[in-house]
């Protein structure tokens, strides 16, 4: 059975009211019941959790985050790709190809600035 919350000396006086589309009731209702909670209840966690928490991490900074995170992970496929197909001249001339060096630079300044990135991030948690 899920959890209600519990009782408060003379009530929670305050109500809103919430809509959601199916496919939101449809995420919400599941992780309220992964979390054993009824719906109300999670929400007001929830709801509450992130208002505690607002003065560590903005819903804007989440969303720069996440842009920078983006654009990391492509610039990480894109040097991926490139040292692959080094790696496939490499093995098909017996020879190493000149521009491998620069390439693994590259990795070596990402993998720098990702790590900046992410101290940066626990310095906001």
């Amino acid at each position: 059975m899920a959890q209600r919350r519990r009782r408060v000396p003379g009530g929670r006086r305050h109500q809103h009211l919430v809509r959601f589309d199916d496919a939101e009731q449809t995420i919400v209702a599941a992780a309220a019941a992964e979390a054993g909670l009824t719906v109300p209840h999670f929400i007001a966690e929830t709801v509450l959790l992130a208002v505690r928490r607002r003065d560590r991490l903005s819903i804007a900074d989440r969303l720069a985050l996440s842009g920078q995170l983006g654009a990391h992970q492509r610039l990480l496929r894109a040097l991926g790709n490139n040292i692959n197909q080094l790696a496939r001249t490499a093995n098909s001339t017996g020879t190493v190809p000149a521009e491998i060096a620069p390439a693994l630079r590259a990795v070596v300044n990402l993998v720098d600035r990702m790590g900046a990135f992410l101290d940066d991030l626990e310095g906001l948690g």
